[in-house]
Parts: structure tokens; sequence; C-alpha cells
């Protein structure tokens, strides 16, 4: 028997199957094709907004993700340094082809341990609620003591392109329909959501020349802590805009867009919608943004970010010939909806485990998220929670202040999302905590002890963590005169230490290192240089989110038990009373945050946990 079998090899399985063999479990991944090992099946591209943050926990904590997608990229861009550093968010144009082959290489290197059975999932073997076995259609029964689903798009999985409908779950492969029947079977509610994709376009029949050329940064950072360098040369993606003519063919033609003709009645993405979408939503604007990304270095094809469509093919085209540079343009593939089946994500606990049958774990988009980013962060924890369960230890759970992917977690057990769930930096409340450089600074102590990364690994970190305190010290106590590093300044022999003075957004610590004079120690590397920059300069916002931190971390820990019975509750408000029966919240915390649970339900929750605390502790003293 195994420990752990995983279904699905998109990115959520293969970080849920890493992660469970790290720590410490037997592992078997079964998915259709050993080759489509988290193929990219919609954009090029890892991290953006938030994305890029999930990415860099991901790598602190021992997963997959960064070091393919350094191993891939073709492009490096830091979003949002405009504004603060708490918004800072890291990008990747890849190589379609070079990330799954290093995601297949990594796995033939580092995890020759788990086995991967190529075959389809048909449902799960079950006595009571407990989890036995999977069940594989030429396998037959593979028998486990857990289980994660990670289906991706592929449950009931239905393509649209205008009329032209397909049984798959991704352009041109067969969906997985008897996992769908297998979960109604064991009374887990189904909901369909839809999602959408852009269309191909060769590259030779655009004129990328008039078009806005965005290129490759020239500083150098990596999403993977063992990246020392670039591996691939950087290519330049291309900014286009949409026309009005190409927003009045589609208005002429959208009763023939299965999102408005009442084909698809699924829910799609709000914050990343189609194209007819943006056309009928926003009527007064005349032009919308287009991305041409490439699909890697040697591939004849452009993605074309902004164009999600499932209008007809022929009404596709001709609206993208309208955009300058593109009037010959020639498609490999044109753009498509794809429907899908998911699991509420109230029928998860914060592990990630289900609750009808607690060894059987979801992960990526059958919990109702969108996109690469958080289906492998979901994969990990699934992962190593079900090997932590298998080895008899505490669960690994990450708080909202420890990671944006406690955050996620989090929203998805108490907020019931309506529609696919992206991560956005707005949805962390502590997000300059949580800031894309010091992922392993937040993560290394819990990545250690469930057994995520070695000794080895953590003992650097804590070197490194002790150096940076040792630099923020000294900065502390040395003084420079004002007069050296402010123009003008009215007290300018007046002393100020360099803590201070980096409050000031005018002075960079290498201008203080400049005038260090011997009394600084050597220069530190560039990454470590900007961590002690950025917790000096910001060090009043650091400390007061530290503060409400610690003021709401009482009521995080605070423990609802699963059984509860919330009918003892007699005064609770009607809806108060259904939504904490159906998120079953694992916290006091977690309950705050379900809509619909006023405060007077929360202090009157509080209370009975209280009485039953007494009552439990009376008992035990008797």
């Amino acid at each position: 028997m195994v420990d752990v079998v995983v279904i699905g090899g998109g990115h959520a399985g293969v970080e849920a199957a890493a992660a469970a063999s790290r720590a410490g479990a037997s592992v078997v991944l079964v998915t259709r094709e050993r080759a489509a090992l988290a193929r990219l099946s919609c954009n090029p591209a890892m991290g953006g907004t938030a994305k890029g943050q999930l990415v860099k926990e991901i790598d602190a904590l021992g997963g997959l993700m960064g070091i393919a997608t350094d191993r891939s990229a073709i492009q490096y861009r830091m979003l949002n340094r405009s504004k603060g550093p708490a918004v800072w968010s890291p990008r990747a144009q890849t190589d379609r082809d070079l990330y799954t082959q290093a995601i297949d290489t990594l796995f033939y290197e580092r995890y020759p341990d788990v086995e991967i059975v190529e075959d389809e999932a048909t449902g799960f073997a079950v006595n009571g609620d407990t989890l036995t076995g999977v069940r594989l259609a030429n396998v037959g029964v593979l028998a486990c003591k857990t289980a994660i689903l990670c289906s991706g798009t592929f449950m009931r999985g239905l393509t649209h392109t205008g009329t032209v409908q397909n049984q798959s779950g991704r352009f041109g492969e067969p969906p997985a329909n008897h996992i769908s029947a297998d979960l109604e079977r064991l009374g887990y509610p189904l909901l369909r959501f839809k999602t959408g994709t852009p269309p191909r376009v060769y590259r030779d029949s655009i004129d990328l020349s008039v078009m806005e050329q965005q290129d490759s940064e020239d500083e150098s950072w990596y999403f993977s802590h063992e990246t020392t360098q670039r591996y691939n040369p950087q290519l330049p993606c291309y900014r286009a805009y949409t026309v009005p003519e190409a927003h009045d063919g589609i208005r002429a033609r959208i009763d023939e867009s299965p999102m408005y003709n009442g084909t698809i009645q699924s829910t799609g993405p709000r914050y990343c919608p189609s194209i007819e979408d943006k056309v009928m939503r926003f009527p007064d604007r005349d032009r919308h943004p287009l991305i041409f990304e490439p699909e890697g270095l040697n591939n004849p094809l452009m993605y074309v970010n902004g164009f999600s469509s499932s209008m007809p093919e022929e009404v596709q085209l001709a609206s993208l010939r309208t955009v300058p540079g593109c009037e010959i343009v020639r498609f490999a593939r044109p753009g498509y909806a794809v429907e899908y089946d998911v699991v509420p994500p109230h029928e998860l606990r914060a592990t990630l485990s289900t609750r009808r049958i607690p060894g059987l774990y979801l992960a990526g988009q059958i919990n109702g998220t969108s996109g690469y980013e958080e289906a492998a962060i979901q994969g990990l924890i699934a992962g190593t929670n079900a090997a932590l369960t298998v080895k008899g230890r505490d669960p690994f759970i990450l708080r909202r202040d420890e990671a944006y992917g406690g955050v996620l977690v989090d929203d998805l057990v108490t907020t019931h999302p309506t529609e696919p769930y992206r991560m956005f930096t707005s949805r962390a409340e502590f997000r300059l905590l949580l800031r894309q450089d010091n992922a392993e600074e937040r993560l290394h102590e819990k990545a250690f002890r469930a057994g995520l990364i070695p000794e080895e690994r953590y003992e650097s970190i804590r070197a490194r963590l002790d150096d940076k305190s040792s630099w923020i010290k000294r900065l502390e106590t040395l003084k420079f005169r004002r007069g050296d590093l402010v123009a003008r300044d009215r007290k300018p022999d007046q002393l100020e230490s360099a803590a201070q003075l980096l409050r000031r957004p005018e002075i960079s610590l290498s201008a203080l290192l400049e005038l260090g004079n011997g009394a600084l120690p050597e220069r530190p590397d560039p990454a470590l240089l900007y961590a002690i920059e950025t917790e000096l300069r910001y060090a009043g916002y650091l400390d007061r989110e530290r503060r409400q931190v610690e003021k709401l971390r009482s009521q995080e820990e605070k423990r609802v038990p699963d059984d509860f019975d919330y009918d003892i509750v007699k005064a609770l408000s009607a809806e108060g009373r259904q939504k904490l029966e159906t998120h079953r919240p694992a916290t006091v915390g977690q309950a705050s945050r379900i809509a619909g649970v006023t405060p007077s339900d929360l202090a009157l929750l509080v209370v009975f946990l209280r009485d039953r605390e007494r009552v439990a502790a009376r008992k035990q003293s008797a």
C-alpha cells in the first residue's frame, strides 16, 4: 500500500507529489501522459502581480516551480516598481517546451522514488469515510492511505469555439468524466466554472516593428534560491491595441458567442475577461491592450495575451486583423473557452483535505482557483499534509500573516468563491510583511519542520538572517553627518544614525556604504543589501503590521472544534448559523471572515467556546 496517490500531472499534481516525497511519504503520481507534466496550457509565463510572490513561496518551501521557471525563462520583469516593495511582483516569460522539460528533468533527478503511472483515475475505493484506494482504468484499485485529486479543467471538460463544442479538458485532450460521477456518488456537490485562452498566431504573419517592444530587465534576479545565472537568451514581448473596428465586428456577431447566447451557463473569471466581454462591458473604451508573447526560443508561435475568446474562429481572425501589424495574421489555433467541474471549497479543511473523506485531498482548479501558481501552492500544501497525516504528525498550515499561500487557502475555505479565484496583492492584509524578497525568511522554519527543505539549506538561511541582523544593528548605531547626505540640510553638522537616514527616500544604503570609510564590513550581496535597506526604510510600517498581527494572533489561534454543535448557540442569526455549519471554520479568526457571520454571532461563539473549555477543565480536574 502506498502512502499518497496524486491524480493529475499538472502544476498542482507535480508539486503535490514532490512535496509528499520530501516529507517522507511513498508516492505514486497518476497521469495520462508523462511527457505532459506541468504543461503550460494557457500563457507561457510565470509570476506577475501576487503570483510572483506565490512562486517565491513555492521555492522557499522546496518546490519545483521557481527552478523550472528560471531554467526556461526568456524574459524577466519586476512589475510595480513605481510603487512600494509591498507590491513588487516578479514575472518571467518562459519557453513552453523548456519549462515542461525542466520539470521532467527535476523529477527524474530529485524524486526517483516517485512512481509515475500513465493511466486514468476513474474513482475512489472508500470504506465508510475512510479512503482505501484509487481506481485506475487499466491497473484497477491502487491501494493507498491518502489521495490528492488535481484534475485541472478536465472534470467533464467541454471546450467552446463559437458553435463548435468538444468534450475536452484541454485542446485536443479528452475529459475526465468518470471522476466527476464518482465524486457525486460520494456526496460531493459540484459546480461548473469556465475559463478561456487566446489564439496562438504565427510570428511570421505579424509586423512586430509597428508595436511597442517590451524588453527583459537588465537587473539580475531569479525565482529560485539556487539560480545564479540566466540560462537562456532574452526575448522581447510586443504591445498593441485593439481598434473600434474590431469592437464593431464583435458586437455585430455577439449572438454567436457561447457566453452571450446562453450556451455557457457557468461562471468565468471576472479579472481575466474575454475580448467579447471587454467590448460589451466597457462600450466607452475605444481600445484594449494586447501583448504578443513568444511561446519559446525556437517556437514559431506567439500567444496573444488580452484576446481570450470563445467567438467563432472567423470572428476572432477578422477582429485581430484590424489591429495594426496584424493585417495578414494567421492562426495556429483559435481561442476557446472551457467549462469544467469544481468542488465548492467549503468542503475543505485548511489542510486541503475534504470533510467527507479526510484521506482525500483536493488541489488546484478543482477548488475553484485560476492560474498555474495558485494551483502549485495548493498542491504543495496538500502533498505536505497528506504525508504528515500518514506519519501521524501535526498539519502544515500557513497563516494569512505568513504567506500568500495562507491567504489563498483561508480565502477558499471561508469565502466560498463564486467565480474562479485569482490571487492579488490586495487580498493580503499584511502584504508589506509578505514581500517577494523575504519568502525564505518567512517560511524556512515551517519548511524545515515539515521536512520540505534539508538541514543544509535551513542553516544557510539562518546564517543569512544573522548577517542581516548584524548589519541592521550596526547601521542603527553608526552615525553620519546629515550634511554629507542631505542637500541643503538646515542642520548639516547634526549626526544621525544610518538607520534613521535610510527612512529618507532620497538616501540609499549604497550611498551610505560609500561614506562608511571602513566603519562598515564588506558590502553584502545585492539581495541582502536590498533586504537590509527595505527593513530599515520601512521599519515603522513593518512594526505596525507586526503589532496588528500579534493583536489578531489570539483570535486566529482560538480553535473551534470540528464537531462543534452550532444549534446550542440559540441566539445566533439564521444566516450566521447556516454559514458556520457550511464552512466549519477551524478558528475564531476564520469564522470572523465568513460573509454573513456578524460581530454579535462571533461574540456568542467565543462565549460558548469559553464555557465549553471551562466545563472540560472541571471534568479533567475532578
